[in-house]
């Protein structure tokens, strides 16, 4: 059990500084993974349905030197913290066990793989330093090549969280760790987030391709997903029902908890069972789907994550080129080893991303090769270019000026029935609290019984408790008010 601290609520850089326990320091930093917003997505009633949530209700944060990616919501006292300490380790609130005598909250961290030094890496290196790293080939490719992802969660996977909130916050945290590990690639790949879709029952089932296995008189029969197969139909998929809702993604990752993945070898008569797939090279073209298996409890899959993004990006297996074999470990090589190889590419695999990117950057004048039957003429577009808002959009929009109050609750509370949160009233066990608070309370419970309230520092715009005033950095402003000279 720790209690996080938060040391200061933000350095020169405009980072917060948290204090796990005596061993652990992170310095956050904003991500800015999501751009502006997510957009999610399922069906219902035979009806496709979508909402767009503010990047701002997750409060995603990372500090790349620790691989850490965690949601950060300050607390009256303290910080609550969901997610990825490092990658070995996970933390989580404990909301119904007694705050600290500071009132800071209770937190569990749980070890969900063994440990592996992560070794030097290149987070230091500026901007003018990579250009001239990467070499005289350099002006072809630019210092960042921006890659949208979509994610589509099969209904297994999203069946294993009490709500679409919590499991939003999931993928949100499991995929920035997996972009986490892009770190140091020269160009600079960066991944945002876009788009989530929710496949129901009958969505996923027609996903699979579903094999029967008989050995002997023995019948093993069980659910096995033909991967080739399921790649396939997550491309028409994607194209024909999808599409309008989540426009022109890069990469299409199907996240699933169906461990049984098969790949075939037609030449060899063999069949394999592995943790992912995907067509190499695929990124910005018909063939940009990819799938992989995650235990949807404790981050597992970012590891096929990894391996399946850097294919799509053009990233060959590691074998038995010098430098690049199967045993030294390297991410797309035997990574089991457990060696700080097992967090960073080989140079073979470098090379193959930068080449797939150069080419796709090459031809990025020329429309995407699309096939008739999977997409419409008026749908084609170049590749990198994106119809989603970045982070660095103007706005002149608080976050808590477009984010419901009642929805942002649902999203930081921690685990539980996201129907029975709902923002406290001034009846919760007849207290009244002070006016002019930035701060939001949220409560479990329905409107006559009330419990466990939690206060959390307001977003910028939400208004003041029982006030016509909004808050802005922790402090209630008029309305109107020009924010800037408080920043």
């Amino acid at each position: 059990i720790v209690y996080p601290t938060l040391v200061e609520g933000r350095d020169f850089n405009g980072n917060k500084v948290v204090r796990i326990n005596e061993d652990l320091t992170l310095t956050l930093r904003r991500s800015d993974f999501l751009g502006r917003e997510l957009i999610t997505s399922h069906r219902k009633d035979g009806y496709l349905h979508h909402e767009s949530v503010g990047a701002a209700i997750f409060s995603l944060h990372e500090d790349p030197e620790h691989l850490t990616s965690v949601l950060v919501h300050e607390l009256q006292h303290g910080v609550q913290l969901r997610g990825l300490l490092t990658p070995s380790l996970y933390i989580e609130p404990l909301y119904k066990m007694e705050h600290s005598g500071s009132g800071r909250m209770a937190h569990t961290i749980y070890r969900v793989r063994k440990d592996i030094p992560i070794g030097t890496r290149w987070t230091g290196v500026d901007v003018s330093e990579r250009s001239y790293l990467w070499g005289p080939k350099g002006p072809e490719l630019p210092v960042t090549v921006p890659v949208d992802v979509a994610v589509v969660c099969t209904a297994e996977h999203r069946k294993e969280f009490k709500s679409d909130e919590e499991h939003a916050a999931y993928v949100v945290v499991l995929m920035r760790s997996v972009s986490l590990r892009f770190t140091g690639m020269i160009p600079k790949i960066k991944f945002r987030l876009v788009g989530l879709h929710r496949a129901t029952q009958n969505e996923t089932d027609h996903l699979w391709g579903i094999m029967k296995r008989v050995h002997g008189l023995i019948d093993y029969s069980f659910v096995t997903v033909d991967g080739q197969l399921t790649l396939e139909r997550l491309r028409a998929f994607f194209n024909n029902s999808i599409s309008d809702i989540h426009p022109n993604p890069h990469i299409v990752y199907l996240m699933t908890k169906e461990a049984n993945i098969i790949d075939v070898y037609k030449e060899i008569n063999m069949t394999y069972y592995v943790p992912g797939m995907a067509y190499q090279g695929g990124v910005c073209t018909d063939h940009n789907v990819g799938i992989g298996w995650d235990d949807a409890k404790y981050y597992l899959g970012i590891e096929p994550a990894v391996r399946v993004l850097a294919h799509l990006l053009g990233a060959p297996w590691d074998n038995a080129t010098i430098g690049c074999e199967w045993k030294d470990g390297f991410i797309m090589g035997n990574y089991m080893n457990l060696t700080p190889n097992a967090y960073k590419f080989s140079e073979c695999s470098k090379d193959g991303m930068r080449e797939t990117l150069r080419k796709r950057l090459l031809t990025s004048t020329d429309p995407k090769e699309a096939t008739s039957g999977d997409r419409k003429k008026s749908d084609v577009t170049v590749c990198f270019e994106s119809p989603y808002s970045s982070m660095e959009t103007v706005s002149e929009k608080l976050p808590g000026q477009t984010i419901d109050e009642s929805k942002f609750c649902k999203y930081v509370m921690p685990s539980g029935d996201s129907s029975s949160v709902q923002l406290c009233g001034d009846t919760y066990r007849g207290t009244g609290w002070n006016f002019d608070e930035c701060l939001t309370r949220c409560c479990y419970g329905s409107s006559w019984r009330l419990y466990q309230q939690i206060p959390y520092k307001s977003l910028d715009g939400f208004k003041c408790h029982r006030s016509t005033m909004v808050c802005y950095a922790g402090t209630c402003v008029p309305p109107g008010t020009d924010v800037n000279k408080y920043w």
